[in-house]
Order: C-alpha cells, then structure tokens, then sequence
C-alpha cells in the first residue's frame, strides 16, 4: 500500500470512529444532564479506543514515508471531505439539542462545550495526515 493512503485510513476511521463517540455521548447527555463528568469520560475511553488502530496506521505510514512518491492531491481530498462531514455531523447533533427551546441553559453549555472537545478530537489524526502529505510533496 502507498504510504500517503496509511494516512488516509488512518483519517477516515478516527473521524467516523471519533464522530460516533462525540454524537453517543451528546445524546447520553440530554438523558442524564446530572452524570456530566461519567459521560466524558466513557466519551475519551471510547476516543483512546478508537485512536488505537489510527495511531499504528500512522507509524506505518511515516516507516513506508520516504518511498513515496505519489499524487498528494486525491488523499488531501479524501482526508478534507471526511473530516468536514464528521463536523457537520457533529454540529447537526449538537444543533438539534441546543436549538430547542425546552433545552436548559446549564444543559446547551454543557452540550457546546463537548461539541468542541469533539471537534478538536476528529481534527487531530486528519492534521497529522494533512501535514504527512505536504511532507511528501516537499520531498
């Protein structure tokens, strides 16, 4: 396998992985507001999980990394649509939440605030990936 589509893999499982833990856990937390700190953290245990596989992809990828020589342009695509539409997931489920009108103050600012841990979660094994393309194409 070319070492640029480790990296792509790697993406595309933290994001859809990452996505589904960051929506369970907004949605566990409209059902039970009062158990906050025991939703978050069953949120980054199924992170740690998720992330495993990624992690051994992207060493994989960066031993395989100076052989490369391949187009950069079709995985940063992949790695930008992947991403952007685990955001927008993201972001819908939060939405759905905080745009009712029944929703609780204390509850919408809880639910923004692990919207944002999530969105940072899913940005991070893309941004790796992002900058192991640009590395390939400087070399």
């Amino acid at each position: 396998m070319e070492a640029l589509y480790y990296f792509v893999l790697a993406a595309v499982i933290a994001t859809f992985g990452i996505s589904w833990a960051v929506r369970t856990a907004i949605r566990e937390l409209v059902n039970g507001p009062e158990r906050k700190e025991n939703i978050q953290t069953k949120m980054f245990i199924k992170v740690a999980v998720v992330e495993a596989i990624p992690i051994i992809l992207i060493i994989f990828g960066f031993i395989n990394l100076s052989s490369s020589n391949s187009d950069v342009i079709f995985p940063l695509i992949i790695v930008g649509a992947v991403t952007i539409l685990n955001i927008i997931s993201i972001y819908g489920t939060s939405s759905e939440i905080t745009n009712d009108l029944n929703t609780p103050v204390d509850l919408k600012s809880a639910i923004k605030t692990l919207t944002m841990m999530g969105v940072t979660l899913v940005l991070a094994i893309p941004t790796i990936a992002v900058v192991a393309c640009f590395t390939v194409m400087n070399s």
